[in-house]
């Protein structure tokens, strides 16, 4: 057999590191025989050692592959990703050493364990590359230094970035900012999100808000106007003054000037406006009695208030409510802006509340519910009238009676889910599932009854001889258990009953024992019986029919026929009537093998006569 040796074709080292992955150290050799025959296809072992000097040294990470060369012979595997020996971990291995690392390969081309040094070489650029991966801190002589995500100048002087950039995710600043000669302070930054450019302060939040749309806010992210402020704010052009009032000319310019006003007993006073004769202004009379008295002797509108917007309002308030009354879009409006109830009276009572949660209480000023009505006189009603009704339809509660009334000639019904479930008609009759009902109470569907007994349920039919029953009994409950029912009040007799267990029904009894018990006589023009197993057995050439001899024999024993019951049993267990015509007709056939036995021997018998007389 030829002996096969590994050969590492080609160069060791240069080849092997062409290519350097982020996770370990690409190899690729060519497996050769002694011929220099690649081997292609097949499992080989190699054993690969880190060692840090050339020539020998300290291993600090060993590992072994299993791989397969290809078919030209050749293997491809990563450093790093093989099965480490020991506890040794390629991650570990500190490439920032000075003395040069080597690498020595060994190989088993059987697959197995009995490696071959198969030669070492010095590694050169690749840990430098790896080095790169964990470097934690970089200095220079331009006072640069970097630790982990963080650059920073040591020398203490300002840092200047110039030309056009792009910088993309936060900026902390811990000193001073200097932006195109402006000078931002510490803990301010600048955040420009796509739509608006914010200026926050560290530890209070934005500032200055500047939209897209050239809106600028203050104290407020989101500026509805050119000039958007909340809070206070201070104007000044040194023309300020106290009472004085912001002007403006034909071309915007704005200026404080002092307010100006007619002649009479009006006067300002900063911002108030007053009439120094008695305070009171009325408007078509000169006698006013509250502070505005507006009067007016021709039919029409009083006071007309107007807003070009869609809504205005009148806002009337006290210290403890705040009312406003007028238009909201295209409807009126009465609100109370406090935190109190809202009162309509006539006669000067209070005729309905609105709760501050917002409970209607109609003769109450203290309505528990949604909508609460009370009526003093104990009769508390709600009438529902249209233009084809007459009387209308009426909800009332006259002490502890509550009922509904349709006081016209029409049908009352009940629906849920949109659709009709009960209805009753002027006449009184009741349908459920119907809307035409014909009877007192006219059901269309499965109906349940139950009186919410534990045992017992059941409707009564009264006559004028009595009543009937017909209900259902669950178990534990005296003579019935778990039965369907009818009972006939008139004689306290149990007619009919079915058990649910078995489903038995009994006429005369309340215990059946067979599908069908009736204690008493039955009356019936025909029973038709349907049973499996007709006696044509008997006709069978392999039934065993008894000899007469047989027959007498039993009949001496046991005092009756086989195969038939004797009377003890049939008085203890009864006897089926498709049973019993069984048995019946198996005897008959019986009977009949054996006359047409005997008349075959009678024949023969006649025979032998003739022959004997010569006939």
């Amino acid at each position: 057999m030829k002996k096969l040796l590994p050969f590492v074709f080609a160069m060791l080292a240069m080849p092997a590191f062409s290519q350097v992955s982020f996770n370990g150290l690409n190899y690729q050799a060519v497996v050769r025989d002694a011929n220099g025959d690649p081997l292609p296809n097949q499992m080989v072992s190699v054993y690969i050692e880190l060692y840090n000097g050339v020539g020998g040294g300290f291993v600090s990470y060993a590992e072994e592959h299993s791989v397969s060369t290809n078919d030209q012979g050749l293997i491809t595997l990563v450093i790093g990703e093989g099965v480490p020996v020991s506890t040794m971990n390629y991650a570990d291995v500190d490439w920032t050493m000075d003395t040069p690392w080597s690498m020595e390969v060994m190989m088993d081309v059987a697959g197995g364990t009995n490696y071959t040094v198969m030669g070492s070489t010095q590694l050169r650029a690749v840990p430098y590359a790896e080095h790169a991966h964990t470097a934690d801190s970089l200095t220079s002589g331009l006072h640069w230094e970097v630790a982990g995500t963080v650059l920073s100048n040591t020398h203490g002087g300002p840092v200047r970035i110039t030309g056009d950039g792009q910088v993309d995710g936060n900026v902390n600043v811990n000193g001073y900012l200097s932006l195109g000669g402006a000078l931002l302070w510490p803990d301010w930054d600048i955040d420009a999100q796509a739509d608006k450019l914010v200026v926050n302060e560290g530890g209070v939040g934005p500032r200055l808000t500047i939209l897209d749309g050239g809106n600028v806010g203050v104290g407020t992210t989101t500026p509805d106007t050119t000039l958007h402020v909340v809070g206070a704010f201070k104007l000044e052009d040194g023309s300020q003054g106290a009472g004085k009032v912001l002007t403006s000319d034909a071309n915007g310019l704005a200026v404080w000037q002092p307010p100006t006003g007619g002649g009479g007993h009006w006067t300002a006073n900063g911002n108030d406006i007053h009439n120094t004769n008695s305070g009171k202004v009325g408007i078509g009379t000169t006698t006013p009695g509250p502070p505005l008295h507006v009067y007016n002797t021709v039919q029409g509108s009083t006071v007309r208030v107007e807003n070009s917007t869609s809504t205005g309002t009148i806002n009337v308030r006290t210290p403890g409510c705040d009312m406003y009354y007028g238009v909201l879009g295209n409807k009126g409006y009465i609100m109370n802006a406090s935190n109190t109830d809202l009162a309509i009276g006539t006669n000067g009572l209070t005729r309905m509340t609105v709760t501050s949660a917002g409970d209607v209480g109609l003769g109450t000023t203290t309505p528990g519910a949604e909508l609460d009505i009370f009526s003093p006189d104990n009769l508390a009603r709600i009438i529902m009238k249209n233009p084809a009704s007459t009387n209308g339809a009426n909800f009332r509660l006259n002490g502890l009676e509550l009922s509904i009334l349709n006081r016209d000639a029409g049908p009352l019904f009940f629906a849920t889910s949109n659709l009709e479930r009960m209805r009753i008609t002027p006449s009184g009759d009741v349908g459920i599932g119907t809307t035409a009902p014909a009877h007192k109470l006219d059901v269309r569907g499965n109906m349940r009854l139950g009186n919410g007994s534990e045992f017992e349920q059941d409707i009564h039919f009264w006559s004028g001889n009595g009543s009937w029953q017909v209900g259902t009994n669950d178990a534990g409950n005296g003579a019935l258990n778990n039965q369907f029912y009818i009972y006939d009040d008139a004689v306290g007799q149990y007619r009919l009953t079915v058990q649910r267990s078995t489903g038995y029904v009994g006429i005369g009894t309340t215990t059946p024992q067979s599908a069908l018990a009736v204690n008493g006589k039955i009356t019936a023009k025909e029973v038709e019986v349907t049973l499996a197993g007709f006696p044509d057995y008997v006709f069978e050439p392999d039934y065993d029919l008894m000899t007469l001899e047989e027959v007498e024999a039993y009949i001496q024993e046991h005092g009756h026929l086989p195969h038939v019951p004797s009377a003890c049993e049939v008085e203890e267990n009864g006897l089926g009537l498709g049973e019993m015509n069984k048995i019946l007709l198996e005897k008959v056939e019986e009977l009949t093998l054996h006359l047409i036995e005997k008349e075959a021997e009678l024949k023969q018998l006649r025979a032998d006569v003739d022959a004997l007389l010569g006939r």
